[in-house]
């Protein structure tokens, strides 16, 4: 994707064009065709592969909204510069804010998608015409825009350049833990519903850490008495292809239980 967003500022956007020159606009143009194949067949092929996954991403952006997911999105940006002085709503194993975000990737890939095709059939074999080539280009350009707003959205989260989300790329590229109270403060509703259940919880005497084990394993630092630390492994699917969205914020807390 992010090849493809870089050779197509070069192919589209004449200014960059013409700063490189013809022959490395030709390989870009090439390179971009070739990864735009990539990009459209891939998915399909994947869904094809695993409807099961397809089904699950499905259940998760398309779900009802309560008035935590509704309360979330409308917090949202004045939580992105008021942190320390805004408590956000629970949120249950895939926020409001992540579903709004999965849903534009999802419009913008497919339209891309769509519009990559016919302008590569219109360049090729298939001439449309410069109308309908003006008016591809623009819903290109345009879908492309907001995938990349979302996608460095994405990055400014997911890489913990937001405090909040500090330590999050452990989840993806490292050990993939979480603390349970930081699982608490990001998914509320889902942490105490699987801490209550209690399903798949193992427990380690004289460890201070422990696990909640999903697809992307979270860290647990629970103090379950006073004498005796336990850690426990907790289950659960993770929304569209286990990309492990609970992920690790800066704070970790401890408390005790009876």
């Amino acid at each position: 994707c992010m090849w493809l967003m870089f050779s197509g500022a070069f192919v589209f956007v004449p200014p960059l064009a013409a700063m490189v020159g013809p022959d490395v606009v030709f390989a870009f143009r090439m390179s971009h065709r070739i990864l735009g194949v990539v990009f459209v067949l891939v998915p399909i092929i994947s869904a094809i592969m695993a409807p099961a996954g397809v089904k699950h991403i499905i259940h998760n952006n398309i779900c009802h909204w309560t008035e935590d997911d509704k309360k979330w999105m409308i917090l949202f940006l004045p939580y992105l510069f008021m942190a320390k002085w805004i408590h956000m709503p629970d949120q249950d194993e895939q926020k409001s804010g992540q579903r709004v975000a999965d849903g534009a990737l999802w419009i913008s890939g497919i339209i891309m998608g769509i519009t990559g095709v016919l302008l590569l059939l219109n360049s090729t074999i298939l001439p449309m015409g410069t109308g309908a080539h003006s008016w591809l280009l623009f819903f290109h350009d345009l879908f492309f825009c907001i995938m990349l707003i979302f996608a460095l959205a994405h990055i400014f989260l997911g890489a913990g350049i937001f405090q909040p989300y500090r330590g999050m790329w452990k989840v993806m590229w490292k050990d993939g833990l979480i603390s349970e109270s930081d699982a608490l403060y990001h998914w509320g509703h889902w942490a105490r519903d699987v801490l209550k259940t209690d399903n798949n919880v193992v427990r380690k005497k004289a460890v201070v850490q422990g696990q909640l084990k999903m697809p992307f394993p979270l860290l647990v630092e629970r103090h379950l008495s006073a004498k005796l630390h336990h850690s426990g492994v907790i289950s659960c699917p993770v929304c569209s292809g286990d990309r492990g969205k609970y992920l690790s914020g800066s704070n970790k807390r401890m408390w005790n239980e009876p």
